[in-house]
Parts: C-alpha cells; sequence; structure tokens
C-alpha cells in the first residue's frame, strides 16, 4: 500500500481506496457490504476507513481477480491477532495451510504475507488388493474407447457429407467409377452393330 499523507495516516477515504483498487464506486460498496465493514466517520462526519479495513479489502481484491468472484473468500470479522500454529509430530503426512486472520498494516508499512494455521493430514496408500482385474479392464475400457473415438468420428462425417462436399480429385474417382459401373451406350449405334452382324451371318 502506497504511502500517503502522514497528516491522514490510517485514515482513507472512499475515493482513495476506489482509486487504490481500481474498481467503481458500487464494487467498493458491494465489497464493503459483503465484508461487513462500517465506514468511521470524522470530525466532519465524513466517511473513511482505517488501515486494517483497507487491507481487507485489498485481499478481498486480490481474490476476485484470482477467481472472479467474492464468494470462497475467508475472513474471520473481528479477529486481529496473528494465529499461526504448527504441528511438530513426526508422525508422517502432509500439512494443509489454512489462511487465517493477521494483523493489518498500517498505511506507511507494506502489507505482511497471510498468516496460516498448518494441520495434520494423514497419509493413506489406497488399497489395491481387491479388484486388481477390474481396475485394469476399466483402465483398458477407457484407452480403447480413446482409440476408437477417432474413427467413429471419422465414420460419422463420412456418413453426412455429399458428392459436393468431397475434394475435386476423389469427386473424379467418384465419377470414373460410376462411368465403369454404368457405361453409356447409343442405341442407334447399337443398332448398327447388330444389323451388320445379323446380315454378314446370312
Amino acid at each position: 500500500m502506497s504511502a500517503r499523507n502522514s497528516a491522514t495516516q490510517d485514515r482513507f477515504t472512499p475515493d482513495e481506496i476506489i482509486q487504490l483498487l481500481g474498481i467503481k464506486k458500487s464494487a467498493y460498496y458491494e465489497r464493503l457490504k459483503f465484508l461487513g465493514i462500517k465506514a468511521h466517520k470524522d470530525e466532519g462526519g465524513k466517511a473513511y476507513l482505517d488501515s486494517e479495513q483497507v487491507e481487507l479489502l485489498e485481499k478481498l481484491e486480490s481474490h476476485v481477480k484470482a477467481t472472479g468472484k467474492m464468494e470462497g473468500f475467508e475472513f474471520s470479522p473481528g479477529e486481529d491477532e496473528e494465529v499461526e500454529t504448527e504441528d511438530d509430530s513426526t508422525e508422517k503426512g502432509g500439512k494443509l495451510a489454512v489462511k487465517g486472520s493477521s494483523k493489518l498494516a498500517s498505511k506507511s508499512q507494506s502489507p505482511q504475507p497471510d498468516s496460516v494455521i498448518e494441520q495434520k493430514i494423514p497419509e493413506t496408500q489406497p488399497d489395491f488388493s481387491q479388484g486388481n482385474e477390474r481396475l485394469i479392464r476399466e483402465a483398458a475400457e477407457i484407452k480403447a474407447q480413446g482409440l476408437a473415438l477417432p474413427d467413429l468420428v471419422k465414420l460419422q462425417l463420412a456418413s453426412q457429407m455429399t458428392f459436393s462436399d468431397l475434394p475435386e480429385d476423389l469427386q473424379q474417382k467418384v465419377t470414373a467409377v460410376r462411368e465403369a459401373a454404368n457405361p453409356k451406350m447409343n442405341p442407334a449405334s447399337v443398332a448398327s452393330d447388330l444389323l451388320a452382324q445379323y446380315r454378314a451371318s446370312r
């Protein structure tokens, strides 16, 4: 968070916050409502937020930019103390980092990284002692489906194509086959040939 006039340290006007977050005024009030933040009033009755409230808004804005929505943002209203615990147990397993509420920095300080609560996750191994053949069979079916899918798509494409969809070279091949299967006949020429054969045999 950039430093501002020391005379107004820890006091941010709505316009300053809107400019800082790069959002519209309507979005600013939506975020206040979502976080349950109530603005303070100065001696002149003008609204302002303190540095803790502004930093919470900054964290929410980062979440919105990453996910596209406010839902899913985790925060603990009313808690100011930084919470950080670590399970030092030697038991095998991973650790799950869970966001906790951290004490927000003043306007003249840089935002501090989120604190984390590390919780133990037991390490487990899947049991494949039963049903190995079924597991392999199902995997093989998935693979077979993936291999056959392109051919099935090609068959569907072919069934929906017409002669005009074919490239020119393939149209020529089809035309040649059709002409060979159905030769053109000139009735007058055939009649003349038959009559000539008949006369020659007399």
